[in-house]
């Protein structure tokens, strides 16, 4: 009977021994639960923030390739390109070429939108590319001042191409 007794105290205690490693092993798991949890948001803010940066960046490739199109530009003498400057009449036949040779612009630009607008001394709007992306979440845009050349009057107006680029 006192065999019985003892055999019956060690028992309990080996039945509270186990209770407690159970409720260990439970704290630890919910513990490495909660810290893969932080991580992986840790791990979506990061990879959110890359995807603007790198949306950012390919809006502003995307603009400057759109600024120094050879269709665009403005040149004096002998095809010397003038820097921040757009040809207006290489603008009224390009925005109709680009409209029909979109499979080669798109190679370039991609998903994007590209307009040239004129706010001096009158406004006018060109869209020279037109691809967008439905359902796009982020849309990127780049706006850059530009000088209107008139080659004929040999004058020069301010315009703005913008570039939306769609992600």
């Amino acid at each position: 009977s006192v065999f019985s007794l003892e055999t019956h105290k060690v028992s309990r205690k080996a039945q509270i021994q186990m209770t407690e490693t159970i409720a260990i092993l439970i704290i630890f798991f919910i513990l490495v639960l909660f810290g893969f949890m932080f991580y992986a948001q840790f791990q979506r803010s990061s990879y959110d923030e890359k995807k603007v940066v790198l949306a950012g960046e390919k809006a502003i490739s995307i603009s400057l390739q759109a600024l120094l199109l050879p269709e665009l530009r403005c040149s004096k003498g002998d095809n010397v390109p003038i820097k921040d400057c757009i040809d207006l009449y290489k603008l009224e036949v390009s925005g109709q070429k680009m409209i029909e040779e979109q499979d080669y612009y798109f190679d370039i630009m991609g998903f994007a939108s590209v307009k040239v607008q004129q706010y001096y001394p009158t406004e006018k709007t060109w869209v020279l590319y037109d691809h967008p992306l439905d359902n796009a979440p982020r849309r990127p845009r780049t706006n850059i001042p530009v000088a209107l050349f008139d080659p004929v009057a040999k004058t020069y107006t301010y315009g703005v191409l913008t570039v939306v680029v769609y992600t």
